[in-house]
This record gives structure tokens, C-alpha cells and sequence, in this order.
């Protein structure tokens, strides 16, 4: 009996500690997984701000690099390297697209699994930041995990917690070889494919950051500075606010020029000129990008006091002759050394005048627009027509605009009024002169130009009715008190594309000189939105809404793009090109992005 006790005591005190064991292990693996868990969700949330705030960057001085950006890997420790670190350049195609997780350059803690071993990272081709190339919603990740078809899933970045170690790995601290902490897919690179593979041979945890969970947060980015260039624009269009107060309204009425712009009526964003039209409120944004020609309904008139034409060929007519004139004969007047030149130049077709065009070089430190003008003049003697284009160019000219009216867009305006030449300004006139034959054959004449710079005499000159809408930024600075312009959009937006897949709609009650304080006046001028919330709630409509910023994602199934048609960038009612939208979560048959403007 008492050996039989005994026996018993003994099998009990095993049993016990046994499973005190177990339950110790089982809770070591639970805690391990768990922190494993975490680190791979802070490194994946890590990677998406940085994404989203890579223009902000201060190592970033690429001005058209975009939100989405994503950094190269850590694949290597040597002397001049420190862990963490990204390594640039990468690629697939060099097998540096995966190495271990760049914690240091993504301005986040060292990040090591349950196991204590270091994160490996792996970054798609199209989002990489070195090399880098445009992003937007169009982007597609290269990276696929488990299922590496071309219908697989895509991945912008890959995040890989490697585990204990598993035998014939060698876990010392400089050791980068992806075998020694990565097995199966994960430990081939440069082809792309991953696997979330776990059994004892296998003991990777792998966390895939897709395209569209990226893309989705860099299109909250790119909404949200819209929104923010728009209502800067509302709030001051002119740009000429002191402390909030505008010195051109009456007391009475403080906000008298506040309104959005005339938008750009929707077309192939492709194809679309993205110029403001008078009375549109849905559309693309109107924008002036630099060195893109824009259509400019111009006028200009100047009087230069002892500028010296520099000719080449005939040479050029005298006053007389340049301003008004019938006579192609005009062409080889002889021209003094000196001359008060007096001229009239309209872009717009009036009587003889053809449109004239504008276009920006507003790379820093240059700030130019040139704006061109053709004008032609009939020999009814002989038939033959003399076509004379006039170019003007300024090149840090002070200017004024002036907000959008009910029957304008914003425009811009150069006016200088004796004295001499504004300091590191520049003025040139380009007359350049041809005769058009009756058989349509072009003999050209010659051309004389005349260039003034700081501190050279003048007259008067004003160049006016220059549109004007939403500039894109040439530095890093937006509406800088220099560079007055209010609603100015960062490079990177139409570097990346970004105008293409947006669409902006404004009730009439904020249209350019629209007296009206709310959308009751005139009625049915309000925007709609139905929000459908997130768990599925009953959709909420809401009026009276100020404007709306949409963005169309990926194209989806049945979406032909380029395309002129509303519904082959957005669906449902943000597609009908009506007073009414929605906002709702992502779908297979729906993915736009929407943003409540805030006009104040």
C-alpha cells in the first residue's frame, strides 16, 4: 500500500510539472505569436506613412516624386552602412527587391519578431523610390503571394517574420543571407513570388501590404490636398487678403470675391485641356501647368523707351507700319537704331487677329511665361498675305490677378508704368515676319527682337487677360509671398497623373461672384451625397452639401479607359453627371474615393 501511495505521489508530481511545462511553452508561443503579430502591423502601417508622406520628406528633393513611394530594402552591413538602413538602388531583376526591413530609414523603432530575429521586407518594382516612376490609382503591385498567376492578388510590399531558426541557419548579426532566415519562395529572389507556407520545415509568417490597401491611403492623400488648394483658393482668389480682410470689398460684404473656380468640363482626362470654363461647376480641375501651352485670349500694349531691335533678314517695319498695316511691302522699311515702339497685340480673333497662346518655364529661379500671337494682313494687290507673330516673354515681372467673376475666369496681369525695368526682371519682344504666297508657299522675311532687362528705361507695357487657374507648384513651397497664387497644387500632382482620375463638383451658392450664403438660392443648386457607413448602416443622405473631390480607382471589369464617358471612372451615382453622389466601402463593382469639401 505504502509503495502503491508512493507511486501515485510520483505519477501526480510528474503530471504536474509536465503540464506546468506544456502550459509554459504554450503560453511562450502564444506571447511570441502575438508580438510577432504586432511587429508585422507596425511595419506595415510604418510603410504606409511613409507612402503616404513622401513628399514631405526632407531627403525627398525630387519635386515630382508623389505620395506611394516606397523604400529598398536593407541588403547589405558594411562599413559605410548601418542597420536598418535602406540600400538603394533595387530591382527584381538585380534580386534586390527583398532583403531585411528598413526600420531606420522609415523613422520607426527597431521592429524583431517573437523569436527575436529581425523582419525581412520585399518592395514591388512600380512603387520602389529608387528608381523611381509615377504613381497613382492605375499603379499595379509585381508582387504575388501563394497564388503567383497573373489573376493573383498584387502586393506593393511584403513583410516577412522569419522565426526561430531552423536547422543549417545561421542567425549571427551580419549575416544577410536570405536563406538564413527565409525558406521556401520567400528565400528566392527576383522572381517575384512569395508563400505564407507554415509547417515545421517552412516557419515564416508573412504579411502582404496589396496595392489597393496602399493605393487607397495615398488616395486620401492626393483628395485631401486637393481640398486644401481648393478652399485656399476660395478664401482669397486674388490674393491679395490682409489678416482675412479683402481690401477690395466693402465692410458689408467682406468676402466679396470668395468663390471656387470655373471648372473644366469633363472630357478624355487624356486628351482634356484642363482649362476653366465660365458656369461650369462639375468637372476636372481647371489647371496651368508648366510648359503645357494653354489658349489665352490676350491682350498687350507696350511703349519702350530707346530699346535697340537686334534684326536678322529684312529688316523690320517702322512704328507706323508694325502697328497697322495692309501692306506686306511694310516688311523692308528701313528700321532706326532707336525707336519708341508702340504696340497693340489681341489673342483673341478680332478683325485680323488670330488666338493667341501662353505657356509657363516656371522651373526656379526662372518664373517665365511667354505668351504668342499671330497677326495677318491682306496685299490686295497682289494677294499675298504677310503673317506677323509677335512673342512676348517675362521673366520675373511683378504681377496682380484677378478673381473669377460671373462671366471670367481668374486671370493674370502684368502692368509696369515708367521708371526702369523691375530688379532681375526681364522683358523680350520677338517680331518675327512672313509672306504667305498665293499658292500657300511661306517665305520668311526676317525677325527682330528687342530685350530689356533690370534697371533699362521704360514706358509703359501691360500684358492682360492671362488665365490664370489652379498653378502647379515649381518648388517646395506652395503659394510662397513671392509666387502670389493662391490654390497652387504641388509638382508631383500632374507629374503622377493625378488630374486624370479626379473629378470636382461645387454647388452654385460657391460659384465665382454667386451672391448667395447657402444653396437655398436659387433652390435645387445643392450638392447630395448618399454615405453608406461602414459596418453596413442605414445610408444616410446628406444635403446642402458645400462641393465633393472624387477619385476613380483602378478601372474596374466593363471600364474602358481613356474614355470621355463619366462611367468609365466612377460608378453608381458619382457616374450620372447629376447634382447627387455616394460615398460607400470598396467593392468589385465599386471603388471611388469621395471627400466633402469644406468651403470654410
Amino acid at each position: 500500500m505504502a509503495v502503491l501511495l508512493l507511486l501515485l505521489l510520483l505519477v501526480s508530481v510528474g503530471a504536474y510539472f509536465l503540464l506546468q511545462s506544456l502550459n509554459h511553452a504554450a503560453a511562450s508561443r502564444t506571447r511570441g505569436e502575438v508580438t510577432t503579430t504586432q511587429a508585422l502591423q507596425r511595419a506595415r502601417l510604418a510603410l504606409i506613412g511613409y507612402a503616404v508622406r513622401y513628399p514631405n520628406n526632407p531627403g525627398v528633393t525630387d519635386l515630382t516624386a508623389g505620395p506611394g513611394h516606397l523604400p529598398c530594402p536593407d541588403i547589405r552591413l558594411d562599413v559605410a552602412d548601418v542597420a536598418g538602413q535602406a540600400d538603394p538602388p533595387c530591382a527584381s531583376s538585380s534580386a534586390t527587391e527583398t532583403g531585411r526591413f528598413p526600420w531606420r530609414t522609415l523613422d520607426s523603432a527597431e521592429t524583431v519578431d517573437g523569436s527575436g530575429a529581425p523582419l525581412w521586407y520585399a518592395v514591388s518594382d512600380n512603387f520602389r523610390n529608387s528608381p523611381k516612376q509615377p504613381i497613382d490609382s492605375r499603379t499595379l503591385g509585381t508582387l504575388k503571394i501563394d497564388d503567383c498567376s497573373a489573376t493573383g492578388e498584387d502586393y506593393a510590399a511584403i513583410i516577412i517574420a522569419p522565426g526561430p531558426a531552423l536547422t543549417g541557419q545561421n542567425r549571427a548579426p551580419a549575416s544577410y543571407a536570405v536563406s538564413d532566415y527565409l525558406e521556401g519562395q520567400n528565400a528566392s529572389k527576383g522572381d517575384n513570388c512569395f508563400n505564407a507556407t507554415h509547417d515545421p520545415t517552412h516557419n515564416d509568417q508573412v504579411l502582404g501590404l496589396s496595392r489597393r490597401d496602399l493605393l487607397r491611403a495615398v488616395e486620401q492623400r492626393v483628395l485631401n490636398d486637393v481640398a486644401q488648394a481648393l478652399a485656399r483658393y476660395r478664401r482669397d482668389p486674388d490674393g491679395d487678403d490682409v489678416n482675412g480682410v479683402d481690401p477690395d470689398c466693402a465692410a458689408a460684404t467682406p468676402d466679396c470675391d470668395d468663390g471656387y473656380p470655373w471648372l473644366s468640363p469633363f472630357a478624355n482626362p487624356v486628351t482634356g485641356n484642363y482649362v476653366g470654363v465660365v458656369g461650369t461647376t462639375r468637372g476636372l480641375l481647371p489647371l496651368r501647368r508648366p510648359k503645357v501651352s494653354f489658349n489665352a485670349s490676350f491682350t498687350a500694349d507696350w511703349v519702350l523707351v530707346g530699346g535697340i531691335f537686334n534684326a536678322s533678314g529684312a529688316l523690320p517695319p517702322s512704328e507706323t507700319c508694325l502697328r497697322n498695316t495692309a501692306d506686306p511691302s511694310c516688311a523692308s522699311t528701313a528700321f532706326p537704331t532707336a525707336i519708341t515702339f508702340t504696340g497693340s497685340v489681341r489673342g483673341q480673333p478680332t478683325g485680323e487677329w488670330s488666338s493667341g497662346t501662353c505657356i509657363t518655364d516656371s522651373s526656379e529661379p526662372v518664373q517665365q511665361l511667354t505668351c504668342t500671337a499671330i497677326r495677318t494682313a491682306l496685299d490686295t494687290a497682289s494677294s499675298r498675305r504677310l503673317e506677323r507673330t509677335y512673342e512676348l516673354t517675362l521673366t520675373k515681372i511683378p504681377y496682380t490677378i484677378l478673381p473669377p467673376t460671373t462671366a471670367t475666369t481668374r486671370m493674370q496681369q502684368f502692368i509696369l508704368s515708367g521708371g526702369t525695368l523691375p530688379a532681375n526682371g526681364v522683358l523680350a519682344l520677338k517680331e518675327t515676319d512672313a509672306i504667305i504666297e498665293t499658292d500657300g508657299s511661306r517665305s520668311p522675311l526676317g525677325a527682330a527682337d528687342l530685350s530689356l532687362t533690370s534697371g533699362a528705361p521704360l514706358g509703359s507695357f501691360q500684358l492682360l487677360n492671362v488665365p490664370f487657374d489652379l498653378e502647379i507648384a515649381d518648388d517646395d513651397t506652395l503659394d510662397s509671398a513671392t509666387r502670389r497664387s493662391p490654390g497652387e497644387l504641388p509638382a508631383w500632382f500632374t507629374a503622377n497623373g493625378w488630374q486624370r482620375l479626379l473629378l470636382v463638383a461645387y454647388a452654385q451658392a460657391h460659384a465665382p461672384g454667386d451672391p448667395a450664403s447657402d444653396c437655398n438660392s436659387p433652390p435645387g443648386t445643392c450638392l447630395t451625397v448618399q454615405w453608406t457607413r461602414v459596418p453596413p448602416l442605414t445610408p444616410v443622405t446628406l444635403d446642402k452639401v458645400a462641393g465633393v473631390v472624387v477619385g476613380a480607382g483602378v478601372a474596374l471589369t466593363g471600364q474602358s479607359r481613356p474614355s470621355a464617358a463619366l462611367s468609365d471612372y466612377f460608378e453608381g451615382a458619382n457616374a450620372s453627371g447629376s447634382l447627387s453622389f455616394e460615398k460607400r466601402a470598396p467593392s468589385a463593382t465599386f471603388n471611388d474615393r469621395l471627400l466633402l469639401l469644406n468651403p470654410k
